[in-house]
């Protein structure tokens, strides 16, 4: 059961690693540092953002969403049709905007929306 968890606990660090660099980068320019990503102050840096996300998200002071842009998903929840990737969401109507491949770009209701948890194992 530890190795599921570890899983779930990697994904869960690619879905927020652009936004773990963005921050900071926007932190080393506040402060007029030099931005080298291989140093090991931006890596601390680093490693001190992405602790604090993940104890945002275990105190539930930050809500994990459902579904997430870039997340591969089965429409209607039928496995035998061709996995999609969101596009784009939107959290307040619970839809999130699918590229489908007879009508094109199309939103969903989450209800809707399976998750392709094998594409993250690949």
């Amino acid at each position: 059961m530890a190795r599921g968890r570890k899983k779930k606990n990697r994904i869960r660090a690619k879905r927020f690693e652009n936004e773990i660099l963005l921050t900071c980068e926007q932190i080393y320019a506040s402060v007029d540092l030099k931005q080298d990503p291989e140093s090991e102050s931006f890596q601390g840096v680093k490693n001190a953002v992405g602790k604090m996300i993940k104890r945002l998200l275990d105190h539930k002071l930050l809500r994990e969403q459902e579904f997430y842009v870039g997340d591969w998903v089965f429409s209607g929840g039928d496995r035998s049709m061709a996995a999609v990737e969101i596009i784009d969401v939107n959290y307040k109507l619970k839809t999130a905007r699918i590229k489908d491949k007879k009508e094109g770009e199309i939103w969903v209701r989450f209800n809707d929306l399976v998750k392709d948890d094998d594409f993250y194992y690949l």
